[in-house]
């Protein structure tokens, strides 16, 4: 019974040991392996024991031996420009581009003034120049514009010659850069459309408003802008909720400039 009671003793560090054993011995016997005491024990290009690769009796599939992976440049199995077992690729260049996978390359172009002809790259030389525009490549440049009004008909540069809120050149209308347009569908609803109390500008033939981003800013652009008379620029017809001039019942008083409703702008 004592000597039961002694082993379960020792059990725990023969548990915490062995595994350290073991280790040495498995790298001891690789360490032997090859020597005169304990030879290679081959299976072809691997050895069994230890695990070592020799450069001999591979097992070539193709161009990959299925016992040590090597690589030979030697049957490969090609699908157009890739090994489909070893990966290796190669190409069949006609200058920038492969004939076989249609891979293309920054060298060798054939250049047809700014595009190659091969792989359609561009550069930034030899243009084709059709007043502003390349009829090769597309690229714009701001000279020889051929204008149609303040419209270029090449490019769609546009250019205004402004006398306040209109342009000289074609009668266009400007209100402010800090906004947007939104189109209304419908003109009987343009009366309640309004920003902050304010009356917004009205593009009737286009159906449209403009809603202001920056309402401080375009104050100020406004008053330089536009000619008032009362509620309404004489230039651009833009309605500002200033200076009406009403009439009709007092219920239902109307501005004869820019037929708004009082009501409307001010319902309190």
């Amino acid at each position: 019974m004592d000597i039961i009671a002694t082993l379960i003793g020792l059990l725990p560090i023969v548990l915490l040991v062995l595994p350290f054993v073991l280790i040495v011995i498995f790298f001891f016997k690789k360490l032997l392996c090859g020597s005169k005491i304990r030879p290679h024990k081959w299976n072809g290009c691997v050895c069994i024991l230890c695990g070592k690769k020799r450069d001999e009796e591979h097992e070539w599939d193709r161009c990959i031996c299925n016992r040590c992976g090597k690589k030979r440049d030697e049957e490969h199995e090609w699908d157009r420009c890739v090994c489909k077992k070893c990966g290796k690729t190669e190409h069949e260049w006609d200058g920038c581009v492969c004939n076989s996978c249609g891979k293309k390359r920054d060298e060798e172009h054939e250049w047809d003034g700014c595009v190659c002809n091969r792989c359609g790259k561009k550069r930034d030389e030899e243009h084709e120049w059709d007043g502003c525009v390349c009829n090769r490549c597309g690229k714009k440049r701001d000279e020889e514009h051929k204008w149609d009004g303040c419209v270029c008909t090449k490019c769609t540069k546009t250019r205004h010659e402004w006398d306040g809120c209109i342009c000289k050149i074609c009668g266009n209308k400007r209100f402010s850069t800090n906004g947007y347009w939104q189109m209304i569908p419908e003109r009987s609803h343009y009366e309640n459309y309004m920003f902050k109390g304010k009356t917004l500008i009205i593009d009737e033939p286009a159906q449209r408003v403009w809603i202001p981003c920056f309402p401080n800013k375009l104050e100020i652009t406004e008053t330089v802008l536009h000619e008032w008379d009362g509620c309404v620029c004489k230039k651009c017809g833009k309605i500002r909720d200033e200076e009406h001039e009403w009439e009709g019942p007092p219920s239902n008083l109307v501005c004869k400039k820019c037929r708004a409703y009082k009501k409307q702008l001010d319902p309190f």
